[in-house]
């Protein structure tokens, strides 16, 4: 019974995550992928992952070397096209949580504008 209990627990809990992917901010990254002929599905299938959420959620546990392209302003950023990334303190930076903004060619990327992150 406990167990019944746990897992009729954890897919509701599941289904509940799940949905708040394709509302608000989700709703809005489907639509940028879409607009540039990319699909969720299309990504995991070459093992990217779509992760949702700004520094303080996500990025927290993202190693900058993992990052494959950030959603940002309506646009979709490839890490190839990195220019230069602006560390809070340079020395200490190792995650996403420590960068203050990123540059690619002539636009920069304040990370408070990023919608999700695009990893390997």
């Amino acid at each position: 019974m406990k167990n019944l209990i746990l897992v009729i627990v954890f897919i509701l809990t599941s289904q509940l995550l799940w949905a708040g992917e394709v509302t608000g901010a989700g709703q809005r990254v489907d639509q940028i992928l879409k607009n540039h002929g990319m699909s969720r599905q299309q990504l995991a299938s070459r093992g990217l992952k779509v992760l949702m959420g700004e520094v303080t959620g996500a990025g927290k546990t993202i190693q900058v070397e993992d990052l494959e392209f950030v959603v940002a302003k309506n646009k979709i950023y490839n890490q190839e096209a990195l220019t230069h990334i602006e560390f809070k303190i340079p020395s200490a930076a190792r995650v996403l949580t420590d960068i203050k903004s990123l540059e690619f060619g002539s636009s920069q990327v304040d990370v408070l504008e990023i919608d999700a992150f695009i990893v390997r």
